[in-house]
């Protein structure tokens, strides 16, 4: 999952899966941009992450709460977690 937000006061747009890149200064997903001014607002993978949303959908936290992660750290995490798994088994 990945967000995006406004550069200045972290408020987050929106949010999404896939593998989001950059170019001409605008975030693309999929062929189509999502971001059309990379100065304007930032956007950085959360992994899975849970989002905290009030009744209305609002998220309760800004973009500063997350934290970034790589698809790599994430596949480590997993790694890790599985030769936990192991050895308690064994």
């Amino acid at each position: 999952m990945f967000i995006i937000f406004d550069k200045t006061i972290k408020t987050i747009y929106s949010y999404g899966v896939g593998n989001p890149t950059e170019s001409d200064n605008k975030l693309i997903l999929n062929g189509n941009p999502i971001c059309n001014d990379l100065s304007v607002c930032g956007w950085k993978y959360i992994a899975d992450q849970r989002l905290e949303t009030d009744e209305n959908g609002a998220c309760l936290h800004d973009a500063d709460y997350y934290e970034a992660v790589t698809p790599t750290d994430r596949l480590a995490d997993i790694e890790a977690a599985l030769l936990d798994l192991a050895e308690a088994i064994l």
